[in-house]
């Protein structure tokens, strides 16, 4: 009973991850539609700054879970006048865990690159397109894992590979043979879809990365994203100060005077236009849901193959 519950629970928490992920790149096309002063909001450097932002708020919530734990402990554990603990609960005493933060600082670099051209890819593409395309991180992942880990893949998996990449070939056709909007520029399409893909190659060596040396660590998937989001949102930030002062071609960037990213104009967006703000707040709360329910999931997951497990043993004896 408490199996079936465990499994529809981790179902709910898959479906809420597929909505949130969606609402996410709603929320950023969205904000790439607005316009202000006649000019869209084309900053995906300051968009990903946001997705950062959101995954620093899993810090502060893995924090404030672990001072509550901490103030549940101690008002359990009561201490006498000496010291000494006169009433122990059976739950051990809430711990930070003990690791080098830096460890987070590679992925971290790996998720601002992704992130930020996935962004820029974004710009010149549908959110169809977008969300979907950005499925070939599974292909990426698989075979990178067989090269850098030694994993073995199923051949059911190999199937579903090919599948998801037929799936691809069609996304990235139809967006040049299907597109009769004679306003579209056919040439950023492809641009932005090709952007999206590569950026997927990126995210798979950060996540193959994580495999490999963070699983070492003892570290709760919710301080993982928090650091990793706190790293980003400081790095991609000092960026953007430089960012100021590249000029691109206008495919790339839409404001004045060709700026790779400018923050003043930005602002300056913002507050023409309030439902700018409207959409990256969504993007920021979309993200950090997002990330909490994949630690609700990994979490779940975990407890469902320890079930499995202790299921077999019992069917052995």
């Amino acid at each position: 009973m408490a199996e079936g519950k465990g499994r529809a629970f981790a179902l709910i928490i898959s479906i809420m991850m597929v909505v949130t992920g969606s609402l996410n790149t709603i929320c950023a096309k969205w904000a790439d539609s607005l316009k202000a002063e006649g000019v869209a909001f084309n900053h995906p450097f300051l968009q990903a700054t946001c997705m950062f932002f959101g995954e620093f708020l899993c810090l502060v919530a893995f924090f404030a879970v672990y001072g509550y734990r901490r103030y549940k402990w101690n008002k359990v554990n009561i201490s006498g006048s000496s010291g000494a603990i006169i009433e122990i609960s059976t739950e051990s005493e809430p711990q930070l865990p003990q690791f080098n933060p830096f460890v987070f600082l590679p992925p971290a670099c790996c998720d601002i690159l992704a992130t930020s051209i996935m962004y820029i890819g974004l710009n010149l593409t549908t959110a169809s397109s977008f969300q979907m395309l950005r499925g070939a991180v599974i292909i990426f992942t698989g075979l990178l894992s067989v090269g850098m880990l030694g994993a073995r893949i199923q051949p059911f998996k190999w199937f579903g590979m090919l599948f998801v990449m037929a799936g691809l070939v069609i996304v990235g056709v139809s967006d040049i043979l299907e597109d009769d909007n004679p306003l579209d520029d056919k040439n950023a399409i492809i641009t932005g879809n090709l952007l999206i893909i590569m950026a997927q190659i990126i995210v798979a060596i950060q996540m193959v990365y994580e495999q490999k040396y963070l699983n070492q660590y003892d570290v709760p998937a919710l301080f993982a994203v928090g650091l990793e989001g706190m790293f980003g949102m400081i790095i991609l930030s000092a960026l953007m100060v430089p960012m100021y002062y590249i000029h691109v071609p206008h495919t790339f960037s839409t404001n004045p005077e060709g700026r790779l990213e400018d923050v003043f104009f930005a602002w300056k967006e913002i507050s023409e236009d309030p439902w700018i703000a409207v959409a990256l707040s969504g993007t920021i709360i979309s993200t950090k849901d997002s990330h909490i329910l994949r630690c609700c999931f990994s979490i779940c997951g975990a407890d469902l193959v320890e079930d499995d497990r202790d299921s077999l043993l019992n069917e052995d004896e």
